[in-house]
């Protein structure tokens, strides 16, 4: 799975700007591709950028204040970056889509023994690695398109790369299975493991 979000973050952020940036790049070359830079740094690690922090390597900034490397960070702003157009829905939220979105595609993003053994959302289609690029070839960019897993991680990823593609409607379910189980559907049952 990483190697495919890998390569879809290289295609995705490639196409976005000409600037090659690195762990060597200053906060402000990054802020230049990436805008929203100061809210995310603020939100995601309560530190207020100033005017000669923009001046340091993202290496060396992350070292002074303790954070996780670079790339970490670097690899949270792109996250961040690309979750903006998902709607991230509660599982009643996301009942009611399902119930009154009669063109929706509902893809389920587990691992094959809980698509197999866990239950799953009536009319879900099982999305993997392996099998995205083929189930969504046919898909128009306008299609509502609601993903779910476990706990709400992995379908996350995948919703933003149906926005990397230009899907226009996406949506994914906040706390997954596990939260459908307790606000929707009792009858599927809250499993351990497979903890994403």
């Amino acid at each position: 799975m990483f190697s495919f979000l890998t390569g879809r973050l290289g295609q995705f952020f490639g196409s976005k700007s000409e600037t090659h940036l690195s762990a060597a790049s200053t906060l402000r070359q990054v802020q230049e591709a990436y805008p929203h830079l100061k809210n995310f740094i603020f939100k995601r690690y309560g530190i207020s950028l100033w005017t000669e922090d923009l001046k340091l390597p993202l290496n060396r900034f992350a070292e002074k204040h303790k954070l996780p490397p670079a790339q970490i960070l670097f690899m949270e702003l792109q996250m961040e970056t690309r979750i903006q157009n998902v709607s991230v829905l509660s599982a009643r939220e996301a009942k009611a889509k399902v119930d009154s979105t009669s063109d929706l595609v509902i893809f389920d993003c587990r691992e094959p023994h809980e698509w197999e053994h866990h239950g799953r959302i009536p009319n879900a289609v099982f999305l993997t690695d392996e099998n995205f690029l083929e189930k969504v070839k046919d898909l128009k960019e306008e299609t509502p398109i609601l993903t779910y897993c476990h706990f709400g991680v992995r379908s996350l990823n995948f919703a933003a790369q149906f926005c990397d593609l230009g899907f226009k409607n996406v949506a994914t379910i906040r706390g997954g299975m596990d939260e459908w189980s307790l606000e929707v559907d009792s009858s599927l049952p809250r499993y351990h493991g497979d903890y994403c």
